[in-house]
């Protein structure tokens, strides 16, 4: 858990370019920004993004004045940063005490509860 905040912490210093459906929601978010509306083309009324909400926080992120490539490198980390939470929460699910760890301080052994992620 605290690797992923390291690592993680550690993509912020230094945004890479944005690729395929992060550049798409840019340029949807960007239009918006300029009044054109939600087009890829202006004048063209075509619905060419995938993800209505993360493209909507670009928009609001380049109203605000960020640039694009920044709010989208800050958004990908706190988002990444937000699932940790529940990984972590899950991971603790998961992961059961046998008996005999209740009774042992050193080196308590854990038993993976292994249906937990079942496709049924």
């Amino acid at each position: 858990m605290c690797m992923a905040c390291v690592w993680l912490l550690w993509e912020l210093r230094e945004p890479p370019p944005p690729i395929d459906d992060a550049y798409i929601s840019l340029c949807y978010a960007r239009n918006l920004v300029e009044g054109h509306g939600l087009v890829w083309n202006v004048g063209e009324r075509v619905e060419g993004f995938s993800n209505l909400p993360w493209t909507l926080l670009f928009a609001a992120s380049l109203a605000a004045g960020a640039s694009a490539e920044s709010a989208a490198h800050v958004l990908s980390t706190l988002a990444g940063l937000a699932t940790l939470l529940p990984c972590y929460d899950l991971t603790r699910r998961c992961l059961v005490r046998t008996p005999l760890a209740e009774n042992s301080t050193r080196n308590p052994p854990v038993v993976f509860r292994g249906g937990a992620f079942g496709t049924g």
